[in-house]
């Protein structure tokens, strides 16, 4: 297939998919950790199976399916299927043609058939069904289903599955309209933010194995752990002799030779403007009458987030100047501790990757940093950046010369396939409520090809009276819990048992 040389788990998972693929399922899901090298072991399969399509065919097979491969990625990793498959395939290995159904490329596919237009076919499926292989994004594939529920595809490859989580969304019902004789679902994390995101994902992997929605939602959703064990066992264990449905593995049991990694936590007291910013918020709460109904208790957790973070406007500063900056920092537990982080980093020439979700506030910490550093402004990737643009971004900081340098990513938007290892920092400004979303921002720069000592910074803010009650204290508890919890396990990160008990810890004083 190539040059590169399987490592012993890699092995294990292609010769699971090619068992699965003989034993006649018509799907499963490969959900490694990140780290582990999940495209690189489904590219291996669909070299396999294009070879195994081309020696049919050379037999006089008339029966095999002719049809082209589909790969459904995210926009900013396509750049990095093609990158791969170059790195990892033997020239050809999935076939001479390759569609680019996505960017500017799906004008050469558009359908010059105005009937066929008007029917919803927008893409001429003949020419789609021409190629060897076909490479599109989920937006891609949901605005012009119909022309790609004409092909008769030998393999469906859906990265990043999570992408079709919900039932209802445009993207997971386009992804039902494909037809394949085999679908690989592909993701880290399984379940997102809710136990049927596991469900919906199955769903299109393998049909009616997890019964209807429904049923399923009744079984699961109560948060029992032993009912999620039950469900792992069940989606991770052999089916009458034949391979199991998903195959997961965590990165710390397969991998060898990675480097240290340390989790440091910087527990920093509140200035007093933040301190009665937060104060203000509690007492509100108390005095409400409705305050634990569950969205006012969300709104109250999500006050509370955001000061944690900055209380009050934070653009209203003037950042070009240091004065302006340190006024800025001060206001800020968590700004402060990260400032003195990075200047540590500054003294010792090391480069980190900043994640914060908020826009704003990534702007207003690049210009402070340019300020503070008499730095260029970091690099940021969030929502707004195209996806070849970023690959491009990544690039030019993986190449900058040595020394200190930082980029600033969206947990969301840059939390996948991005490859970072010139950083071996990683600071969570701010924090997503998902432990596994947190895992993949930080498995940017701790991953095969690292060979520095890689330390996760946490700073968290804390209320001077309450102490260990504090949003982010416990949200760090809760964080820690649910990424031991679910290490082993499908369950998911956040319930309404979990907002309750976050509220009234926030409460409690």
């Amino acid at each position: 297939m190539g040059a590169t040389t399987f490592k012993r788990h890699q092995q294990e998972g292609y010769d699971w998919l090619v068992n699965a693929w003989v034993a006649g399922w018509p799907g499963v899901l490969l959900a490694d950790d990140m780290g582990l090298g999940k495209t690189f072991q489904g590219l291996a399969f669909l070299a396999w199976i294009t070879e195994n399509k081309r020696t049919a065919l050379s037999r006089g097979n008339t029966e095999v399916n002719k049809g082209p491969i589909l790969i459904v990625a995210p926009t900013a990793l396509l750049q990095n299927w093609m990158q791969e498959a170059d790195r990892h395939l033997a020239p050809n290995a999935l076939g001479k043609d390759l569609a680019q159904v996505f960017g500017g490329g799906i004008k050469k596919f558009r359908n010059p058939d105005d009937a066929a237009r008007l029917r919803g076919e927008t893409l001429d499926w003949r020419k789609l069904a021409d190629h060897d292989w076909v490479l599109t994004t989920y937006e891609t594939l949901a605005d012009n289903h119909a022309s790609f529920a004409r092909v008769n595809f030998s393999v469906a490859l859906f990265d990043e599955m999570q992408k079709v989580k919900d039932p209802g969304t445009l993207n997971t019902w386009a992804a039902k309209t494909v037809n394949a004789d085999f679908v690989l679902g592909l993701t880290g994390t399984p379940i997102e933010n809710r136990i049927e995101d596991l469900w919906c994902i199955m769903d299109r992997v393998f049909p009616g194995f997890l019964r209807d929605l429904r049923s399923f939602s009744r079984d699961y959703r109560d948060g029992d752990p032993d009912r999620y064990r039950a469900l792992s066992d069940q989606m991770k264990q052999s089916v009458r002799g034949a391979p199991a449905i998903m195959l997961r593995r965590m990165k710390e049991d397969e991998l060898e030779g990675l480097p240290e990694k340390r989790i440091e936590t910087y527990p920093t007291m509140m200035p007093t403007v933040q301190a009665e910013a937060y104060g203000r918020i509690v007492a509100q709460a108390l005095e409400g009458d409705g305050a634990r109904a569950r969205g006012a208790m969300l709104e109250v957790i999500q006050n509370l987030r955001g000061i944690s973070l900055y209380p009050g406007d934070p653009s209203d500063v003037d950042l070009s100047t240091v004065r302006g900056c340190r006024e800025w920092i001060e206001q800020s537990a968590r700004l402060g501790k990260s400032f003195e982080i990075l200047r540590g980093l500054e003294r010792s020439g090391e480069k980190g990757l900043i994640f914060v979700e908020q826009r704003g506030m990534q702007a207003l910490l690049a210009e402070a940093m340019s300020t503070m550093f008499g730095m260029d402004e970091p690099l940021i990737i969030n929502g707004n950046t195209p996806g070849i643009r970023r690959q491009k971004l990544v690039d030019e900081f993986q190449g900058r010369r040595r020394g200190f340098d930082v980029m600033i990513l969206s947990p969301k938007a840059a939390g996948v396939g991005l490859t970072i290892t010139a950083a071996n920092h990683v600071l969570h400004l701010s924090r997503w409520w998902n432990p596994a979303v947190e895992d993949q921002c930080n498995d940017r720069v701790y991953r095969i090809g690292q060979d520095k000592a890689v330390t996760i910074h946490i700073p968290m803010a804390v209320h001077p009276t309450l102490g260990n009650r504090t949003f982010d204290v416990t949200l760090h508890g809760m964080l820690e819990r649910k990424r031991e919890m679910s290490r082993n396990l499908l369950m998911p990160p956040v319930s309404d048992t979990d907002l309750k008990d976050m509220f009234d810890m926030s409460m409690a004083a």
